[in-house]
């Protein structure tokens, strides 16, 4: 496979991925409206197993111009909040904690601009758990702060009831930021190991 056609097809795989991402988090609002328990605590949902996290790691790392690595996932989740508002009848889609998500996103494409130079399996491996264990943490403070305090009171043990009802949703986020950054960074690292090799052999 040459390389400009692998840059194409590493294109269209993004492109499906944001595709995916963004259906995947508009799927359990239109069920909910169609009458479907979609439940965090009842319901079967892969909640939080997504490509966003891994898409914004990746883009950083490996898109020549920084701007898309920002806009482009950003500009995903954004549509999704506004679907989500649209569907729910303006009820939900942009909540209180929504520019703590931005702003965990952000830092993960921050983050993903340590990975230009250097992109090994133990560096990518470090820099997804170090942002997905930021967003968990920021994330759920803000839940916990910016609620209104019957769910979680806002004390010491709200708090920590917060963090405790958020570990199914940690889990899963880290198990997508695997999954989906071996699938998007293989590809790039086997490509950049074979020029590697082609460039010793000359």
């Amino acid at each position: 496979m040459t390389r400009e056609r692998m840059i194409r097809t590493h294109g269209l795989l993004l492109g499906a991925l944001l595709v995916y991402a963004l259906s995947m988090r508009l799927l359990p609002w239109i069920l909910r409206r169609e009458g479907v328990n979609v439940d965090a605590g009842l319901a079967v949902y892969p909640w939080n197993f997504s490509p966003f996290p891994a898409i914004c790691l990746f883009g950083a790392a490996c898109f020549r111009n920084v701007r898309w690595a920002y806009a482009l996932p950003l500009a995903a989740w954004f549509l999704g909040d506004l679907g989500i508002w649209h569907l729910t009848k303006r009820e939900w889609g942009f909540p209180p904690g929504a520019l703590l998500q931005y702003g965990c996103f952000l830092l993960t494409i921050a983050l993903g601009l340590s990975l230009r130079k250097r992109r090994t399996v133990a560096a990518i491996a470090g820099t997804g758990l170090l942002a997905e264990t930021v967003f968990f943490v920021v994330t759920n403070f803000g839940v916990w702060y910016l609620g209104d305090g019957k769910l979680y009171p806002h004390d010491s043990t709200g708090l920590l009831a917060c963090y405790v009802a958020g570990i199914p949703f940690f889990r899963n986020s880290l198990l997508s930021m695997g999954v989906f950054s071996a699938v998007l960074f293989t590809p790039v690292m086997l490509a950049e190991k074979r020029d590697a090799a082609v460039a010793t052999a000359e």
